[in-house]
C-alpha cells in the first residue's frame, strides 16, 4: 500500500525493520553464546545490536552522505556519477566492522583473545547485518501485502 505521493507505509517499514533486527540479532547472539560458551542473553545482545547500529549508523550514514555530497559538488557532477553510493557503502560498512568488533570483544573475547577467530567473526558478523537488511526488505513486502488485503477487505 502506498501511503501517500507514491511512498510505502511508514509503519510497514518500521515493523518489517524491527522486526527482521530483533530475529536477525537475537539469532546471532544465540550462535555467539553457544559457540563462546558465554555471553549475556541473546535478546540483550540483539537490543545492544540495534541500538547502537541506530546511533552509530546515522552517524556515519551522515559521514558518507556528507563525503558523496562534497566530492559531487567539487567535481563535475557527471564525473562523480560512477562512484554514486561508495562513500554511503564504505560508511555502513565501516560502521558495522566497528559495532561487531566493539560487541564481539566486549561480551566475548576479551576474556580469552583468539584474533583470528575474532577477526573472522566480526567479518562473518558484518556480512549477517546485511543479510539482515536483505531480511527486513522481504519483511517489508509481507507487511505492505497485509495492509493491502486488509483495507480491501474493510473497505466500502
Amino acid at each position: 500500500m502506498l501511503f501517500f505521493h507514491g511512498m510505502p507505509n511508514p509503519a510497514s517499514v518500521l515493523y518489517a525493520l524491527i522486526l527482521a533486527k530483533v530475529i536477525g540479532y537475537s539469532l546471532a547472539g544465540f550462535v555467539l553464546q553457544k559457540v563462546y560458551g558465554r555471553g549475556p542473553n541473546f535478546l540483550i545482545f540483539a537490543l545492544l545490536r540495534i541500538v547502537l547500529g541506530f546511533v552509530v549508523g546515522l552517524v556515519f550514514l551522515i559521514v558518507g552522505f556528507s563525503v558523496e555530497g562534497v566530492a559531487a559538488s567539487l567535481l563535475n557532477s557527471s564525473s562523480v556519477a560512477p562512484l554514486s553510493g561508495i562513500p554511503i557503502l564504505l560508511s555502513l560498512v565501516t560502521s558495522r566492522l566497528l559495532i561487531w568488533a566493539a560487541l564481539v570483544w566486549l561480551f566475548y573475547e576479551r576474556q580469552d583473545p583468539q584474533w583470528k577467530r575474532f577477526v573472522v567473526v566480526v567479518i562473518l558478523g558484518t556480512i549477517f547485518s546485511f543479510l539482515v537488511d536483505l531480511l527486513s526488505i522481504y519483511l517489508f513486502e509481507f507487511f505492505e501485502g497485509y495492509y493491502d488485503g486488509l483495507l480491501r477487505s474493510i473497505s466500502i
